[in-house]
């Protein structure tokens, strides 16, 4: 699969992204029961992700997760 396509770029930025609600609140849920590492959260919320964007390289797609990731905790 391609990382170069259209819907792809249109994405990357989470206004953009209607699945970008769904792996911010699994990445919220998860990291905020203190038993769960974050490393478990960020894959979960990138399997979200994935459901939701199959056509996205996987290489992409955690870059992506954790770009929304980061932005949310510096806000």
């Amino acid at each position: 699969m391609t990382c170069s396509g259209e819907q792809f770029m249109d994405c990357k930025l989470a206004k953009n992204c209607k699945c970008y609600r769904a792996v911010m609140r699994t990445y919220k849920a998860l990291t905020g029961d203190k038993t769960i590492p974050d490393m478990i959260a960020l894959e979960a919320a990138q399997k979200v992700y994935a459901f939701h964007r199959p056509e996205v390289c996987v290489d992409e797609a955690v870059v992506t997760v954790e770009r929304w990731v980061s932005d949310a905790h510096i806000q």
